[in-house]
């Protein structure tokens, strides 16, 4: 079984939608194994199931099938038109997808009461205007159990989501690699 993993940069303000994860996972329950490759979301010039090719970035694909549906005669949804051009790149058959969005993805961290974060160096960003900052800065130093809804009683209340985009500079949700912490 063969799905693929997106995350969609999409949420409250904003005005287009970009995959900026998308991880093909493959699920082998009789050995036990999972297999995980994790997709450039800047890859260009991806074919399609149809023999077209997609040119621009591959994380606008699915925007682009959303606004230009009759470019795309019978597909289901943008996300289907990903899933059947990551199978062609890849050369896999992809059964399904699972999407979570950048609120989604708040509501999953915390359901699990937060995540740690450890901050080695102190990050800003100025131009930060999500989630009620205006303008970004975190200290260097632990945040455990961040959590992630406005309204806790801990001060980083809404540490969390403004996190991601900060690390990712440009408004990306994404793994944080410990060269950017």
């Amino acid at each position: 079984f063969t799905m693929l993993l997106i995350g969609m940069d999409s949420g409250p303000n904003r005005g287009e939608a970009l995959t900026d994860t998308m991880i093909v996972a493959s699920l082998d329950p009789l050995a036990g194994v999972v297999s995980m490759v994790s997709v450039p979301r800047d890859m260009v010039d991806v074919p399609l199931p149809d023999g077209r090719t997609f040119r621009p970035k591959l994380n606008g694909l699915v925007s682009y099938v959303h606004l230009y549906p009759n470019k795309f005669k019978g597909a289901a949804s943008g996300e289907a038109v990903l899933a059947a051009a990551l199978g062609e790149l890849l050369n896999v058959h992809i059964d399904a997808w699972a999407e979570v969005n950048l609120p989604g993805f708040v509501r999953v961290v915390d359901s699990i009461g937060g995540v740690d974060v450890t901050v080695r160096n102190a990050l800003c960003d100025p131009r930060y205007n999500e989630y009620g900052f205006h303008g970004f800065a975190i200290n260097a130093g632990n945040y455990v159990k961040v959590p992630v809804l406005a309204g806790n009683t801990r001060d980083e209340g809404k540490l969390f989501p403004s996190f991601l985009p900060l690390v990712g500079g440009t408004g990306n949700a994404r793994i944080v690699t410990d060269e950017q912490l």
